[in-house]
């Protein structure tokens, strides 16, 4: 028996997270399907973080991947302007930091241009 938590989990996350991790990826010019599709997702974070695509790989690691996870994410955060809260709070709250990614105001910068 699942417990309705679980449930109610798995639907912020199909209503809150995929749309605006969907939005967040096309604004960095990724497509924004690709945050449907396990592991290239993962690919199209890392080249819109300006991260070498060989770390979808690293990512598979254990232990390594929470290092990388928490750098790309940071990166991800300063491509839109904001700093290690944002982080912070894609870590912790990704069915609300994704929304105001892809549906908020901030733009996004190539990681060359910072």
């Amino acid at each position: 028996m699942h417990h309705p938590l679980e449930g109610m989990l798995l639907l912020s996350f199909i209503v809150l997270v995929l749309p605006g991790q969907w939005l967040t990826l096309e604004k960095t010019g990724q497509p924004g399907w690709a945050c449907c599709v396990p592991f290239y997702n993962l690919y199209a974070l890392c080249l819109a973080t300006g991260k070498p695509g060989w770390w979808t790989l690293l990512l598979l690691l254990p232990g390594v991947n929470l290092v990388l996870l928490v750098l790309r994410l940071h990166a991800l955060s300063r491509a839109f302007g904001y700093g290690a809260g944002m982080t912070a709070l894609q870590l912790l709250l990704p069915w609300v930091a994704y929304p105001v990614l892809g549906f908020g105001p901030a733009t996004y910068r190539r990681p060359s241009d910072w």
